[in-house]
């Protein structure tokens, strides 16, 4: 999706994994890649500025933007933009009311420390976990809760059904967390630990995840 002729406008501090992501995917499509930092207030001057063909975000700028009444510029080279942590369908709406004709959505979750990638560049979709492998269904679970006197609180849910992205914890990553958010212990077997990661998401019969909404971790 970045070729050699791109220029990339990147907003993300290099300090934090998706800014990381977007970086090594200028360089190694051997684009340009400019380091900016952009706030809201400067996006569309320094995309005036800059004429980069793509642009990187997180959520909080996205939504900044999205919430001004118009786009200052009666016109922009921008041809993709790649959303970190952005729900499908608030990325596509970004999309279609600026303009842009491709958008490719991406994750990080600190907890439990997954991150999703659209490599298949499907619309509406964020990706398959990376890395990707076949521990993925005991790694990871989509979870909602059980009906009750059900023998367990949580069930794994049904493709293309939402739930509660929950990922499985080693003991020393178990041990980190434990301070930051709550645990959750003994869910599918006995002893397993799991962090709820706040997101909650749906997957497809192919495994490829789309982000629905943000929830503080808990």
């Amino acid at each position: 999706h970045i070729n050699r002729d791109d220029s990339v406008l990147i907003t993300l501090p290099l300090c934090e994994s998706e800014g990381l992501a977007l970086l090594g995917s200028a360089l190694l499509a051997g684009g340009c890649a400019l380091v900016c930092g952009t706030a809201q207030a400067s996006f569309w001057r320094d995309v005036a500025r800059y004429e980069p063909s793509v642009v990187g975000g997180d959520d909080a700028l996205w939504l900044g933007i999205w919430l001004e009444r118009s786009s200052p510029l009666k016109s922009h080279g921008l041809r993709l933009v790649l959303a970190a942590n952005v729900a499908s369908e608030a990325a596509n709406r970004f999309a279609e009311r600026f303009s842009i004709p491709e958008i490719l959505a991406f994750h990080h979750s600190a907890y439990g420390a997954v991150s999703f990638y659209n490599f298949d560049g499907r619309p509406g979709f964020i990706g398959r976990p990376f890395p990707h492998g076949k521990d993925d269904l005991a790694r990871l679970a989509l979870v909602k809760r059980s009906e009750p006197g059900a023998a367990t609180s949580l069930l794994r849910v049904e493709p293309e059904e939402p739930g509660f992205l929950l990922v499985r914890l080693d003991a020393p990553e178990a041990l980190r967390l434990k301070t930051l958010v709550p645990l959750l212990r003994d869910v599918f077997e006995r002893g397993d630990i799991w962090c709820n990661t706040g997101m909650v998401m749906s997957q497809d019969a192919s495994g490829c995840y789309n982000l629905l909404h943000r929830l503080p971790a808990a």
